[in-house]
């Protein structure tokens, strides 16, 4: 069997493109809605100046499983890296670095969503302005026919620069509540730790796509959004735990989350939209265990396609 594969932030982005990632995420939610996954681990270690986040995922065929570690210190860009298993062969398939995977998947992530929930929107709004809010909007707006776009951040230069990247024009807002009210997506990428977003502030028929919620302590959407909410999750157990579902309040709620991938696989459904009143859908994505092990095998594939890493004998 080859030495594991050693790839480096550049070769990881060089190895790395959006059809690749969008399809690693969907097949990713696939398996699990269809039971060919093991389930997943994920947890956190809080250190005084830094969370240090791990995921283990393994699908069952062919039997593959990947554990990554993202250190984030507070203030500072998060670095890491996906370690890639053969589970058959006992072997390690790859060590390759995740600073710009987790942005990535979580763009391709929100994009499958949004083509799910929101296949028709023309109007989007992104709270925040990191690598993970510009990997969603770009990934987004590749799927979705959006005509009109709106940006607040905490910190406007942010959100300036954001809508100068994209060759397209961004209206920047000065508050999330004017950013959202008309549109029919919504994207919140932050680290808030407080609501950002109340039922009031939005379109009576939004789809909210919360992508920053996932560790303990994170919130950017309010108790009154998710009461009038049909609510899906990529990963119902995380969800429950670390992300907005943390925060409801009545008593047997998972079990009326629906979960992306069995929406994906037809096996379920939305329920009706009411015509008269608030009634949102909100996408609770957390992070998917499993997604991370697909995108890592499509990024090994390509990059062994490119001949491009180094090979290393961990056991020579």
């Amino acid at each position: 069997m080859p030495a594991p594969l050693l790839l480096t932030r550049s070769q990881v982005r060089q190895a790395m493109s959006a059809a690749n990632l969008n399809e690693a995420v969907r097949q990713a939610l696939l398996l699990r809605a269809e039971g060919s996954v093991a389930p997943p681990v994920s947890g956190q270690i809080a250190l005084p100046a830094a969370l240090l986040h791990l995921k283990a995922g393994a699908v069952t065929s062919p039997a593959t499983l990947s554990v990554k570690a993202n250190l984030r210190p507070h203030g500072k860009a998060a670095t890491g890296l996906i370690v890639l298993f053969d589970v058959q062969g006992a072997a390690i398939t790859a060590v390759m670095d995740s600073a710009d995977i987790t942005a990535a998947r979580t763009g391709a992530l929100a994009a499958i969503a949004a083509d799910c929930l929101a296949p028709a929107a023309r109007t989007l709004t992104i709270l925040g302005a990191g690598p993970v809010a510009r990997a969603a909007l770009l990934a987004v707006t590749s799927l979705v026919p959006i005509r009109s776009i709106h940006v607040w951040s905490r910190s406007r230069a942010k959100a300036e620069d954001l809508a100068r990247s994209l060759p397209r024009p961004i209206v920047v807002d000065d508050t999330a509540s004017t950013a959202v009210r008309d549109a029919e997506l919504v994207i919140t990428a932050t680290p808030a730790r407080q609501p950002l977003l109340e039922a009031c502030d939005l379109s009576s028929h939004a789809v909210i796509l919360a992508m920053g919620a996932d560790s303990p302590g994170k919130r950017e959407i309010g108790k009154s959004v998710l009461a009038q909410s049909t609510i899906v999750v990529d990963q119902r157990e995380d969800a429950l735990k670390v992300g907005e579902c943390a925060y409801l309040s009545s008593e047997g709620i998972e079990t009326g989350l629906i979960e992306l991938g069995d929406l994906l696989a037809g096996r379920t459904s939305l329920p009706e939209r009411r015509l008269n009143s608030r009634d949102f859908v909100v996408f609770d994505s957390v992070g998917s265990a499993i997604v991370d092990t697909l995108v890592a095998k499509s990024i090994l594939a390509e990059a062994i396609r490119l001949d491009i890493g180094l090979r290393l004998a961990f056991d020579a």
